[in-house]
């Protein structure tokens, strides 16, 4: 999943989020900017201003210039900023979006690819690493999940790959894991730690290359 990931310095928060910080996934931008205009017009008058579209900000002031003006003639309108809205790029679609978040307080945004959640569990019952230390042939596996790994639901697997340390003893397997994912379309995107102080699962980020 694509997400975008929006920096505030100072201002309100987020109501989503409670932060300066606000991610959603790539998918929602269309809709979230076309709401967000539709919020702003019932807040304050001035809102049209910042419609990227010459042609339908000249339509909404003369709308609200008008007295007679009617419901049904503010839906076509929304209809058209709905249909103008498809054709923007992302680039377009965010300077909309940042235009009505009050611009001066975001320093910037960022696309993304979100993450897979993956662990290696170095307890597996198929290698004999803990029996045998000088055993090089154990073979392990990356196990890459769609969702935040929890073992008291079910979550899909992505993929599976077999994993053999160059050296099963050594302390650290980060290249070994490093290569083992390039090798199969993956990319590591964090660093490797444990889920617990005491834990048998080597767990890690990883995105498709």
């Amino acid at each position: 999943m694509i997400t975008i990931r929006i920096e505030k310095t100072r201002g309100h928060k987020w109501n989503e989020t409670g932060t300066f910080a606000l991610e959603f996934p790539k998918s929602e931008l269309r809709h979230r900017v076309y709401d967000c205009q539709l919020d702003k017009d019932g807040e304050t008058e001035d809102a049209w201003l910042c419609i990227p579209s010459e042609r339908l900000r000249a339509k909404y002031e003369r709308l609200v210039a008008d007295e007679e003006s009617t419901q049904s003639d503010y839906d076509k309108l929304y209809e058209e900023l709905s249909a103008y809205s498809d054709t923007l790029t992302t680039e377009q679609l965010m300077d909309w979006f940042i235009d009505l978040n009050d611009p001066e307080t975001i320093i910037g945004w960022t696309e993304r690819i979100e993450a897979h959640n993956a662990y290696i569990d170095v307890m597996e019952p198929n290698n004999a690493v803990l029996r045998n230390p000088l055993d090089v042939d154990s073979t392990f596996h990356i196990r890459i999940y769609d969702y935040f790994i929890d073992f008291h639901e079910d979550r899909e697997i992505v993929d599976d790959l077999e994993f053999t340390p160059s050296d099963v003893e050594a302390d650290d397997w980060t290249e070994d894991i490093k290569r083992c994912l390039e090798e199969n379309g993956w990319r590591l995107d964090s660093k490797i730690g444990t889920d617990s102080d005491d834990s048998d699962l080597l767990v890690f980020d990883c995105v498709k290359a």
